[in-house]
């Protein structure tokens, strides 16, 4: 029996190569994922915004509203009561979380046939909700009164946004 040498090679070539394949080897890994659903974030109006009743005169004047110190006012206003109140606002969403204010910078009041008045606004809006998740924003400002402003009630709407 006389052996083929080069046969013997390939044959072997070819074994080595299943033999190459089934040893192969493979490796895998799980990765993690999530994800945390915040509490919406929810803004509601609990007092409204009111410079009170004043008395205007020849000269113009100004009614101002802080929420720390009250109402004042300046030039030809003269107080004569109401229910002065800053607007408040209360906010909810999650514990602890930063929140970006922002509040209208002015408010035009106006009142049917008269002329509008003007109220720049300021707030004391913080930059995180507390760790119960809540947060009260203060509204106040300064209203422009006119000279012999028309008599009435006045309105107007502002906006104050909250975003996480």
């Amino acid at each position: 029996m006389r052996i083929d040498l080069k046969k013997l090679a390939a044959i072997g070539a070819v074994a080595a190569m299943g033999l190459a394949a089934t040893q192969a080897q493979a490796a895998s890994a799980t990765g993690d994922a999530s994800v945390t659903i915040a509490t919406p974030v929810a803004v509601s109006q609990t007092t409204a915004l009111s410079f009170g009743t004043v008395a205007p005169s020849g000269t113009a004047g100004t009614v101002t509203l802080d929420f720390a110190n009250g109402r004042t006012v300046g030039g030809g206003v003269t107080a004569l009561g109401g229910s002065p109140a800053s607007g408040t606002f209360a906010v909810t969403g999650q514990a602890s979380q930063a929140v970006t204010v922002s509040v209208d910078s002015s408010v035009t009041l106006s009142s049917s046939g008269n002329t509008d008045m003007t109220a720049s606004l300021t707030n004391n809006a913080g930059s995180a909700l507390s760790g119960a998740g809540a947060m009260t924003i203060n509204v106040g400002g300064t209203l422009s009164v006119g000279a012999n402003q028309g008599t009435g009630t006045y309105n107007g709407t502002y906006t104050v946004t909250v975003n996480y």
